[in-house]
């Protein structure tokens, strides 16, 4: 899916392995698109939730994780802030 396509309130879902070797979906909601955070680089921000995340938040480990929308990827888990939870 192109940058110009995710919009805010979209939803959509995550795939991780929280424990042993059992890929699992996590809900993802696009919080807002920041164009140009950096030379040639655009970061979508969104909220993560459900399984373990109620509890923990983004853990190490998960960067990487392909995020989906309408079953088109639009990109993988990178960042979180400690606060975040």
């Amino acid at each position: 899916m192109f940058i110009d396509e995710v919009k805010p309130g979209m939803k959509g879902y995550g795939l991780t392995v929280f424990s042993g070797t059992k890929i699992e979906k996590f809900d993802v909601e696009i919080v807002s698109v920041v164009y140009d955070i950096t030379p040639k680089s655009d970061l979508i921000l969104a909220r993560v939730s459900g399984g373990p995340l109620a509890i923990s938040g983004v853990i190490a480990g998960m960067s990487g994780s392909p995020i989906y929308i309408d079953g088109r990827i639009i990109g993988a888990l990178a960042y979180s802030w400690p606060f975040s939870k």
